[in-house]
């Protein structure tokens, strides 16, 4: 197991990699919590440090949010601004290479 929690108790960890995440559009006040910054370079550059994880400590699974919140700009779909950028991504990280 990853990760060691207190009383010698412990849990299986997988790295969790997010695309991005702003719910403002749904409400009529700022809502802080806001992920910045995410693009496809950077998307790729964590799902790299996910993936070192996993292989240095011999786990089998990354997760990534989400698939289609289009609201909160949490989506990992072809898109006007980046194209297949985060799907390239995930392509390039995690592909066998030939």
């Amino acid at each position: 197991m990853a990760c060691l929690y207190g009383a010698g108790i412990t849990h299986p960890y997988f790295p969790h990699v997010s695309i991005g995440w702003d719910n403002n559009p749904r409400f009529s006040t700022f809502r802080p919590g806001i992920v910045k910054n995410n693009t496809p370079a950077n998307f790729k550059t964590a799902l790299q440090k996910a993936k070192a994880f996993c292989e240095e400590h011999g786990l089998s699974m990354v997760t990534i949010n989400s698939w289609n919140e289009w609201t909160e700009t949490s989506y990992l779909e072809p898109d006007d601004l980046y194209g297949y950028g985060y799907l390239d991504a995930v392509r390039d990280v995690f592909s066998e290479k030939e």
